[in-house]
């Protein structure tokens, strides 16, 4: 049984050891120069967009607590994803509620895997023809015809919504700081918050619609909207967050299917173009206490030091994995979800709820929380929260977003909030 281990970084020990925090800082994702260049197709987007949303039918609200005390599982495209679906397969279905990214939906509807939900927050206008073209039919006829929801980002290309043959349910999380679609108290890509925002002009009128911390990308929005339908366990798999190197050549990508002459057939892999970003190694203990970070770049032969090749703290064989940045980022992201306690507001009431994310992927980068092979995921024991904490704490009804009430919480402890205005308010206290 696989147990809760706590992830050490080894000590930096001159220029050849980074922290998690440098790389990040040293690719740039967080600063105003990456914000500089979404922000025009955000706002494009969301304006595109508005003709497609409802704010009473198409609205992620639809789903709140809709699944109290489940398990979710979470499905990136990472290339450990293709030994991930035969130990999904090896499971009973009715375990674990599906939730997909757009982008793992060919190769789960192929190998036969319905998902219960998909989720999309990419604002590319090419989203829809390379995840959803092709697939149409096999999304309407799934569990027997009724098909699945997608959610969607209001700030993705609008193309996503014309494109889906099913139902469609809205989040928001773009930047706070935003003037014109900014929501109230969304955490920003550069890792502040404020709480007190009160989202820009045109989100103004939309703020019913659930909004959550941005997270980076689409897995980490799929794991937070799970904890908003009420699972308590939430399992990732195919999230690498990594090149890993399978059969002596570095690996972006699942294996994707191309329909051909009336069969489902496995595509060729394409030139990994994504793997250029590559520029660290991390090394990485397989039981998950420990990981440290090297330069790298993919005109280089994959070689490390000898003393990396066992963990420092259990003396187990590492894994050696090329990584970028925005992966970086985004593990970051998941990390901050796995150690932090959701406080989400239902209606007049705040529930505190307990989640344990679990890393079933088997390979890669993240590290910082639970690692469990995926039948053994289930078994996991959730962690309840603290007793004082375990009660709902009412609060005024009515539009804005929660305040936390004078005397409830010391000001200086930090909170990550997500807002929709009337109820659908989440929010993570740290645990």
């Amino acid at each position: 049984m696989s147990e809760v281990v706590q992830t050490r970084e080894l000590p930096v020990e001159g220029e050849q050891r980074l922290t998690l925090d440098e790389c990040i800082a040293d690719t740039g994702i967080e600063n105003t120069v990456v914000k500089g260049y979404w922000k025009p197709m955000w706002e494009r987007n969301f304006l595109g967009m508005w003709q497609h949303i409802r704010t009473d039918t198409r609205n992620l609200r639809e789903v709140l607590f809709q699944n109290d005390g489940e398990t979710a599982v979470i499905v990136g495209t990472g290339p450990s994803l293709d030994r991930n679906i035969d130990e999904m397969l090896a499971v009973d279905r009715s375990k674990f509620k599906l939730i997909a990214c757009t982008s793992a939906l060919n190769p789960l509807l192929v190998r036969g895997l319905e998902p219960d939900l998909a989720v999309i927050n990419d604002g590319q206008p090419w989203i829809t023809d390379w995840h959803v073209k092709g697939l149409e039919q096999m999304i309407c006829a799934s569990h027997d015809g009724r098909g699945f929801p997608l959610a969607l980002q209001t700030t993705a290309h609008p193309s996503t919504a014309e494109g889906w043959p099913s139902r469609l349910l809205f989040y928001h999380d773009a930047d706070p700081g935003d003037s014109l679609i900014g929501g109230p108290g969304s955490k920003s890509m550069d890792g502040e918050s404020d709480a007190g925002a009160k989202g820009g002009l045109v989100y103004r009128h939309l703020d019913s619609i659930v909004g959550i911390p941005v997270s980076g990308c689409t897995t980490n929005c799929a794991a937070r909207i799970a904890v908003l339908m009420g699972c308590h366990r939430v399992i990732l798999v195919g999230t690498d967050f990594a090149f890993p190197v399978i059969d002596g050549v570095p690996r972006s990508h699942c294996t994707k299917y191309k329909y051909y002459r009336g069969e489902w057939e496995p595509r060729e892999v394409d030139p990994e173009f994504y793997i250029k970003k590559a520029r660290y190694l991390m090394h990485v203990c397989k039981v998950g206490c420990w990981y440290t970070i090297t330069r790298w770049s993919p005109t280089e032969t994959l070689t490390w030091d000898s003393e990396l090749a066992k963990c420092p703290q259990c003396h187990e064989e590492t894994d050696h994995v090329p990584v970028s940045g925005e992966y970086m980022f985004y593990m970051n992201q998941a990390m901050l979800i796995a150690n932090t306690r959701p406080r989400i507001q239902l209606d007049d009431r705040i529930v505190t709820q307990p989640i344990l994310l679990i890393n079933a992927t088997g390979a890669g980068s993240l590290r910082g929380c639970t690692q469990a092979t995926f039948a053994e995921a289930f078994d996991v024991p959730v962690p309840q929260p603290p007793p004082e904490t375990d009660v709902a704490v009412p609060v005024p009804p009515g539009p804005g977003p929660v305040r936390e009430r004078e005397g409830e919480r010391p000001k200086s402890e930090p909170v990550e909030r997500t807002v929709g205005s009337v109820g659908a308010a989440a929010s993570a206290e740290t645990g």
